[in-house]
């Protein structure tokens, strides 16, 4: 039977060395992971699904590229919000496949403007070929390799 949760230890055991056991805390407490299972009341623990580790290990990614918390919670909300039957399939363990993509655009008055930014996600195997001649590419980052060892 393949695993669906993990221990808050299972968890920053996956994720190191990209996070530590502080920042796996506080990025659950101030990002809106997708399917974390809070702990509530006394001896409860917090249980991670294969998606709030996926939303992680791109945290730390970000985190690893001098992102603040303010564009990593936007980049990870509109990700989220506006793919949300990709993160449905991967609660159900699918195989994790797809680049997430942060532009930089030239104008900040850019709709879906997200702090100067421009977030796009494709579900595919292959890298996306992307159009540079509005949009500045800031980072690509290959889900299915963060992803490896799930």
């Amino acid at each position: 039977m393949e695993k669906t949760t993990w221990t808050k230890k299972e968890a920053v055991d996956f994720l190191k060395p990209t996070l530590s056991e502080r920042q796996v805390q506080f990025y659950s407490e101030e990002i809106q992971l997708p399917d974390l299972t809070r702990a509530t009341g006394r001896g409860k623990r917090r249980l991670y699904s294969r998606a709030d580790l996926i939303g992680l290990r791109t945290i730390g990614e970000l985190c690893g590229y001098g992102m603040n918390l303010s564009k990593i919670r936007a980049i990870m909300g509109h990700w989220y919000s506006a793919y949300r039957g990709w993160w449905e399939k991967q609660k159900k363990g699918s195989p994790t496949a797809g680049y997430l993509t942060v532009y930089k655009r030239f104008s900040k008055l850019a709709l879906g403007d997200r702090e100067g930014m421009t977030v796009k996600f494709y579900a595919t195997e292959e890298p996306p070929s992307l159009d540079m001649a509005a949009e500045q590419s800031v980072l690509v980052l290959n889900v299915g390799e963060l992803t490896k060892g799930l």
